[in-house]
């Protein structure tokens, strides 16, 4: 019966270990997550701010078709109701020259498209992309 009680006390050895280990590989998990969303939407930025200067650059290029270019691709990345802000210098694209560049930053604020609120761990309040092309 002595190989009994050593069965025993291991499989509670166990679940302590368990359920000591468990919260702290949950929360990485969720960090994990967390700070893969924070890549994935810089990209989805990026995209949007490149997509709004190409249309911006053309030569008859407005800043109604950089605001549409832009609008696209957030809603392609489900951050069209997300509350985000397009700035383009100069502030009229279609009076630019030739040769001139054109800068278009997208910048939203995190809490808007956060996957998980994970208490605890740095993250950004903004994210924010900028994309810079010449004028055609």
């Amino acid at each position: 019966m002595a190989w009994l009680r050593g069965a025993t006390r291991r499989r509670g050895l166990a679940l302590v270990e368990t359920a000591l280990l468990l919260p702290l590989l949950m929360s990485l998990t969720l960090v994990l997550l967390e700070y893969g969303w924070v890549f994935i939407k810089i990209q989805q930025l990026n995209s949007a701010a490149r997509e709004g200067a190409r249309a911006g650059a053309r030569s008859n290029g407005t800043n109604a078709q950089i605001s549409a270019a832009v609008d696209s691709v957030m809603t392609r990345s489900s951050m069209g109701g997300s509350s985000y802000s397009v700035t383009t210098v100069p502030a009229n694209v279609a009076g630019a020259d030739r040769g001139e560049t054109i800068r278009v930053r997208v910048e939203v604020n995190y809490d808007n498209v956060t996957l998980v609120n994970v208490p605890l761990i740095p993250l950004p309040t903004t994210l924010g992309s900028e994309y810079r092309i010449m004028k055609e």
